[in-house]
Parts: structure tokens; sequence; C-alpha cells
């Protein structure tokens, strides 16, 4: 990858501090892939910040 495109992307943990701080609209809809421990934590950061987490979409 060069420098211009890797400076463009986000090198940060997905948390609730991240969602906070880059997603604006929590109605929207929600897919989550990953570990199941991930996937928990951040199925409960979206709920935390005000996410319908019933409407949450995640890999099982």
């Amino acid at each position: 990858m060069t420098g211009d495109i890797a400076s463009k992307l986000a090198a940060e943990r997905i948390d609730k501090a991240f969602l906070s701080k880059h997603v604006t609209d929590l109605d929207q809809r929600f897919y989550l892939c990953g570990p199941d421990a991930m996937v928990s934590d951040l199925r409960g950061a979206l709920e935390a910040l005000g996410a319908d987490v019933s409407s949450v979409t995640w890999e099982k």
C-alpha cells in the first residue's frame, strides 16, 4: 500500500470511543463480523451509544 493511501485509512481500535467519534447515524443498520468477544463488545458499545441492537446483524 502506498503511503498516500495508508495515511487516509483509520488505524484505530474499533471500540466505543471509535464509534462515538466516527458514527453519526445510530439509526442505521449495523453488520458486525469478527471474533465472538469483539462482536459482543461492539454490540454492547452500540447499545450504550443508543443504537437499536435488535436490528444489528452479526456473524453467527
